[in-house]
């Protein structure tokens, strides 16, 4: 924490946690990995063969007090999460199908840290897809699909909920990328209200929305004149 006087900023307790801290044979791990980063060509190097992330250090580029969690862990400026629907589909938020032109985008599978100080910053180019196509964008419920150039390899496409209801209040976690941070979980959430099947999707879109607010909001304090602001 910088010297001088401070205010402290509480969204709620951070739960977030790093992919290999979760047990390799749960649920969820298998459901992390059915979560991709999206992000645009102009954020990779290629040379050789391989894709790396060009980064920069997340307290630094948000100009964080040195106390905060994942300070000294890389983040990727405009990078989006998203999550395999189908072997050559993905779902993602309407403003980040707007975010980068489609001949620009790119899906990377792996983008976590691999230990408590390593993240995966390179991946060879069989694991970096391209959007083939936007098949649907809905902006009443910020979702979109994008079709890629192929099917990802050894990934499971994320189970998707096709009978009955999640009721408000209901017991959900989220994976994807905050900050542009590697990919983390956080469990503890509830969805903010009730949703069905189908709600406002085409009858061609082949997932349901589930509506979820995660509780892993990131406690923040400002420093003087560095406030980090996003």
């Amino acid at each position: 924490m910088a010297n001088g006087p401070s205010a402290e900023i509480i969204y709620g307790h951070d739960d977030r946690r790093d992919i290999y801290e979760l047990d390799p044979l749960s649920r969820v791990r298998a459901d992390a990995t059915a979560v991709l980063a999206m992000v645009s060509v102009d954020s990779l190097t290629i040379k050789d063969g391989q894709a790396t992330l060009n980064t920069a250090v997340y307290g630094v580029e948000n100009k964080l007090c040195d106390d905060q969690r994942f300070w000294a862990q890389r983040c990727v400026q405009d990078l989006c999460s998203c999550f395999l629907v189908a072997p050559d589909m993905v779902a993602t938020a309407a403003h980040c199908a707007e975010a980068f032109p489609r001949e620009k985008v790119r899906f990377i599978a792996g983008f976590e840290m691999i230990d408590p100080k390593d993240e995966r910053l390179v991946f060879p180019l069989t694991d970096v897809y391209e959007a083939k196509e936007l098949i649907w964008r809905g902006h009443a419920i910020d979702a979109a699909l994008f079709r890629l150039n192929r099917s990802v390899r050894g990934v499971r496409p994320a189970h998707i909920q096709l009978n009955g209801r999640i009721g408000e209040g209901g017991a959900v976690h989220t994976i994807g990328f905050p900050m542009g941070l590697p990919k983390k979980y956080s469990d503890g959430g509830h969805s903010s209200r009730s949703m069905g099947r189908g709600a406002h999707l085409p009858s061609s879109a082949p997932c349901t929305p589930v509506s979820s607010r995660s509780s892993s909001r990131a406690t923040r304090r400002s420093c003087p004149a560095t406030a980090a602001s996003r």
